[in-house]
């Protein structure tokens, strides 16, 4: 694969063309209160008023133009507003994107953060993955207990992808997750995390589908539970930083950075550059500074499905998934930090065991092995909390 200009060549991976956007349109609040209004003394300006804590809203799109910004305008840092789009073509965010709190965009067409596009928020979810309708209709009450999780699967196996250009960045302990078919950056992603405390971090997962947990500081982390299992035309990486990219950035300040592939080894997965099949970037592009146990981990991991697998037999693998997780090597050199170490996460054994799905609706088994793996990584960077 080769790559030869920053502008366009992310419109033409996603799109196949590129397509005319406009602001955010046929927005339902489906959970929880929030009104959706333009700005009275700009056109361009789309606000959003969260009354709620938590909040999912259906979109008919969303996008933002060159020329237009949205603002979530939250009641405090940790709350949640879960977009989704259903118009069946990737959301681009072409403009600026700004929230105090925290703000989940779902699209299972895919998402493309385009090369002026600015995004300043708490925290960030990007997927092309999907949640039930149900999990979404009931998110308020989700999002409101102690210890909740949410599901995610792939609705469409023949698209997707989330590919930034533009700038992204994160103020809050959630930081930012990126969970796609395959992730394509050329842009700069950025957390700014609070020195010694948890969180600030930056997860990047490609997977078939996958789980997110939260401990009762309400830090949450997502855990692949199934591996992609169809690749998008002219995407044998799953994980890419082009050599063209060179002002690309990943930059963790006071916080980790999480890599993870897990794929069909069945799929035609390119090599990649660092010893990591699917994954593709120059080291000098991926940094942290500042506190943080284990700085920077790359994982890759092939999983060996049945000749024919459907969803009941992919939610069995679950577990045999996560326990090759663990498995995997995962180091990088950090700027400030030095080697992580691999660490030896069966050592939760002992306080909580892992468990076999029954199938793929096996949620409570499913939600206990993503906890406890995701509390392995918390145990490993000492960020766990009282």
């Amino acid at each position: 694969m080769s790559f030869n200009t920053k502008p366009i060549v992310g419109i033409f991976l996603l799109f196949g063309q590129s397509v005319a956007v406009s602001a955010p349109a046929g927005g339902n609040v489906i959970s929880g209160a929030a009104s959706i209004g333009v700005d009275p003394t700009d056109a361009t300006r789309t606000i959003i008023n969260q009354s709620s804590q938590n909040t999912a809203i259906n979109w008919d799109s969303f996008n933002i133009a060159t020329n237009e910004s949205v603002v979530f305008a939250q009641p405090n840092a940790n709350a949640i507003a879960l977009n989704r789009d259903f118009s069946g073509s990737p959301s681009q965010i072409f403009g600026s994107l700004d929230a105090n709190g925290n703000v989940f965009l779902l699209n299972t067409a895919g998402v493309l953060i385009g090369s002026n596009a600015s995004i300043n928020v708490g925290g960030l979810l990007i997927s092309d993955l999907s949640v039930e309708d149900s999990d979404a209709q009931n998110f308020e009450t989700i999002a409101g207990q102690q210890n909740w999780s949410l599901p995610f699967s792939d609705a469409d196996l023949a698209a997707g992808g989330i590919e930034i250009l533009g700038s992204v960045q994160a103020t809050g302990q959630n930081g930012i997750t990126l969970s796609g078919q395959y992730i394509y950056i050329e842009g700069d992603v950025t957390t700014l995390g609070a020195a010694n405390d948890p969180g600030g971090n930056i997860t990047m997962l490609a997977g078939g589908s996958t789980i997110l947990v939260t401990d009762p500081s309400g830090l949450y982390g997502v855990e692949v539970t199934s591996p992609v299992t169809n690749l998008i035309p002219g995407h044998e990486l799953l994980f890419e930083i082009p050599a063209t990219a060179v002002d690309a950035s990943i930059l963790a300040v006071n916080g980790n950075i999480d890599i993870e592939v897990v794929y069909d080894d069945r799929l035609a997965i390119a090599p990649g550059t660092v010893q990591r099949p699917g994954i593709d970037y120059s080291t000098q592009s991926i940094s942290t500074i500042g506190d943080g146990g284990q700085p920077i981990s790359i994982v890759s991991t092939a999983v060996t499905l049945p000749p024919t697998a459907d969803p009941d037999t992919v939610g069995e693998l679950d577990n045999t998934i996560a326990d090759s997780l663990a498995e995997e090597s995962e180091e990088q050199d950090s700027a400030l930090l030095g080697d992580a170490s691999s660490p030896n996460r069966g050592s939760l054994d002992n306080i909580m065991e892992s468990c076999v799905p029954k199938d793929q609706t096996d949620k409570d088994c499913i939600r206990q092995n993503a906890i406890k793996h995701y509390l392995g990584k918390l145990l490993i960077g000492g960020s766990l909390p009282d």
